[in-house]
């Protein structure tokens, strides 16, 4: 459901899941990818989709979301900053395509931010087993850097 007179998509976790639409034709990303995994709710800035659907199309690769909205339940459950884009469905975290470098994929999105309409990039190499992701964010925030991690 859209929320009137914004760009936010809410769904409760009863709601059936759907493909995004951009630019009239079916995007590569669909609502379940998104939602909380504490609470399987849904908010996100459509927004949001049109930058990853412009990136994902540009680069020609897969792009796999590992983290969406959050809940502020999960978000402190998992040391997530207070205020972040991620419980206003306005970022994303997307794991870093398969054979691509972490810092390519993040310094390639950060040279490239106006034109995908990404306003905050955060690099994030992989550790502690995990793999490599970049934050992607369409919000600035005035207490947060735009980019962060080891460009």
């Amino acid at each position: 459901m859209l929320i009137k007179g914004t760009h936010l998509i809410k769904l409760d976790p009863d709601d059936p899941d759907f493909r995004f639409q951009v630019d009239a034709r079916a995007s590569h990303f669909n609502t379940l990818e998104f939602r909380c995994k504490h609470c399987q709710k849904l908010l996100i800035d459509y927004r949001l989709i049109v930058s990853l659907e412009k990136l994902r199309l540009d680069l020609a690769l897969t792009l796999i979301i590992t983290s969406g909205y959050r809940c502020r339940e999960h978000n402190a459950a998992i040391g997530g900053v207070r205020g972040s884009g991620h419980t206003k469905g306005r970022s994303a975290d997307v794991a870093t395509p398969q054979g691509m470098d972490t810092l390519a994929f993040g310094r390639r999105i950060w040279n490239y931010r106006k034109i995908y309409g990404i306003k905050r990039v955060g690099l994030y190499n992989g550790y502690q087993g995990k793999h490599g992701f970049c934050h992607i964010g369409i919000k600035k925030h005035l207490w947060a850097p735009d980019r962060w991690g080891d460009f």
